[in-house]
């Protein structure tokens, strides 16, 4: 029973852990979002502008929102790589605690036997 407990309690925090890697990629993509909407209000201005500069700018605008689309899309794939981790702790963790409740009442039944004999 206290192997099982230890199994589930280190799978607890494998699955904490888990969440805290789900959480700051989620926080890195929002962060990349913003980044991608500034960087696309710039370009736009610069679009309109008549400045000779403003096409270089641009120009170096629209290469940052391509590097920035990269950053999200392997950011977006991190995160979905966490959440199926996730799905399976979770799903192992249930197991565990199924066989953590078999063997408690197993223990249990034993106990109700041994003290009928006495």
């Amino acid at each position: 029973l206290q192997l099982q407990e230890t199994r589930i309690n280190n799978m607890i925090r494998r699955l904490d852990t888990v969440r805290d890697r789900i959480s700051e990629a989620q926080q890195e993509i929002s962060r990349f979002q913003m980044e991608e909407k500034q960087l696309e209000a710039a370009l736009g201005e610069q679009k309109q502008s008549n400045d000779p500069g403003a096409r270089e700018e641009a120009s170096m605008a629209t290469l940052l929102i391509g590097g920035m689309k990269t950053k999200m899309a392997t950011a977006t794939a991190a995160l979905n790589r966490h959440t199926a981790e996730e799905a399976q702790l979770m799903a192992e963790l249930a197991t565990e605690q199924g066989r953590w409740t078999a063997i408690n009442q197993q223990l249990d039944e034993l106990e109700r036997v041994l003290a009928g004999k006495k």
